[in-house]
């Protein structure tokens, strides 16, 4: 095996390098022997549909040294394989890997330049002149090395590729932080992607019985876990994988050997009215379970779909996925007999699915802080409306209805030898008999507070209303 660690890989990308890194999270494979495998259609096939059954978006091409850049059959061959894997397989990223700067400025940059076809190109950034002219993405493969040198490739180049080889990802984080803080130590933003070895030393036992992406999960579980200082310079754009040629996999044939995979755009369970996208692999024919037969459909009712899809003369039938929809709850009120203490408003609401897992009511449209239980009394004149949930999660708003609260008599209580009468609502007569030259005294007010309001005995009419005034105000009444 070739050392890789100052091997040099220059990224291809039809995206501008920017927005791409912040975007999406790349899933590379390092292609070795890639002379042995253009212009024989089998490899070919067999490569690009490896790569889109095992989620690789992007393809860093070794060994194009050793592709006659001279022979037009050669480049012819290279251009269709680089089209193809971006129009038919979705693999949008190709790399260009190189041992030296001589096999990019004689090689790839005549072949870039000769291409009117974008989908043929490889749009490279390189780290030195040839970077002003190309402009894309430049990565550097590297191993160990201390913290100058570790400024010095940051300096130098895009995106750094950090060599992580173990045995299992438990340990493989550990293995890559010291030369991560070294990365990070000019203290300025580092794209970093870890490349894992599928090697028989490495981790090629380990695969046989799990996904290739199981690896970068716990990297970069890891990697969020680390409290130190120095990590928010690091940028995780994904990971990359040593190399195609150890990775298992089946040799493609002219049958896809990998069931097709339908995939949800969000939840398969929902409340009705709602819907959710699935969407089965691109290039191929369909025939869904609804009788759809587009790449992508939309679907609102519940049940088992699954996808027919026909691809290169064969057709498989894809995963099922279970779709439920969940009722929506019925939201409604009674409204009660007024009191003294206002209007009772209790919810005759139904969950429709589930159980009402919360109630909320509404005044004039805004929300009644701590009004959250089935009932609410009514104290202000207004529109009410209660909103229930379900415990799927489903909300219905009820009718609003208009609420006037009436207004309600006060009692005056009076004191021993006065008799009180209530007038009107605002109006309470206050009455005695054995008081000189006087018969009765009249008080208007306005109601504030729930309980009964008491009047202090006077034995002369201006002292009467002198300590009716005094009561008046200290119980915040307004009257005469």
């Amino acid at each position: 095996m070739k050392s890789i660690y100052s091997r040099l890989l220059i990224a291809c990308l039809l995206l501008s390098s920017a927005a791409f890194a912040q975007s999406t999270t790349l899933r590379g494979i390092y292609v070795d022997g890639f002379s042995q495998i253009l212009g024989n259609t089998v490899k070919e096939d067999s490569l690009l549909h490896y790569a889109q059954d095992s989620s690789f978006n992007y393809l860093a091409l070794y060994d194009l040294h050793n592709v006659s850049f001279s022979n037009a059959t050669s480049v012819n061959n290279l251009a269709n394989f680089i089209r193809k894997a971006r129009e038919n397989y979705g693999v949008t990223n190709i790399g260009a890997v190189g041992e030296s700067y001589s096999t990019f400025r004689d090689k790839i940059t005549p072949y870039n330049n000769a291409r009117t076809n974008a989908n043929e190109k490889f749009k490279m950034h390189l780290i030195d002149s040839i970077a002003s002219v190309q402009g894309a993405i430049s990565e550097t493969y590297v191993g160990w090395f201390n913290q100058g040198q570790a400024q010095q490739i940051v300096s130098n180049t895009d995106r750094v590729l950090l060599h992580a080889y173990r045995i299992n990802p438990s340990s493989v984080y550990g293995y890559s932080q010291t030369r991560l803080s070294y990365l990070a130590s000019l203290h300025q933003p580092v794209d970093v992607m870890p490349i894992f070895s599928s090697e028989p030393n490495f981790m090629g036992p380990w695969l046989a019985s799990h996904s290739n992406t199981e690896s970068y999960t716990k990297y970069a579980a890891d990697f969020t876990a680390d409290g130190s200082s120095w990590k928010s310079y690091i940028r995780l754009q994904g990971y990359h994988w040593f190399d195609y040629g150890y990775m298992p996999h089946p040799v493609y044939t002219g049958t896809t050997t990998t069931a097709p995979v339908v995939t949800a755009s969000g939840p398969l369970s929902f409340c009705s009215g709602g819907n959710v996208t699935l969407t089965a692999p691109a290039n191929a024919t369909y025939l869904w379970t609804n009788g759809m037969t587009t790449r992508t459909i939309v679907v609102s009712a519940g049940g088992n779909y699954s996808c027919s899809v026909t691809q290169n003369g064969t057709t498989q039938s894809s995963n099922v996925l279970s779709v439920s929809v969940n009722a929506m709850p019925s939201s409604s009120f009674a409204i009660g007999t007024a009191g003294a203490s206002g209007v009772p408003l209790t919810s005759t609401s139904s969950a429709g699915s589930g159980s009402i897992s919360s109630y909320r009511w509404y005044h004039d449209g805004a929300s009644i802080s701590g009004a959250t239980s089935s009932s609410y009394m009514a104290i202000q004149d207004g529109s009410y409306t209660v909103q229930v949930t379900n415990s799927n999660g489903c909300s219905q708003l009820a009718n609003a209805q208009s609420i006037t609260v009436p207004v309600v008599s006060c009692i005056l209580t009076a004191p021993t030898g006065l008799g009180s009468a209530a007038v009107s609502t605002t109006t309470a007569m206050v009455s005695w008999s054995t008081l000189p030259q006087t018969d009765s005294v009249i008080v208007r007010y306005k109601k504030k507070a729930q309980t009964p309001i008491t009047i202090c005995a006077c034995r002369t009419q201006d002292k009467i209303q002198f300590c009716l005034r005094t009561l008046l105000r200290i119980q915040g009444i307004h009257g005469e």
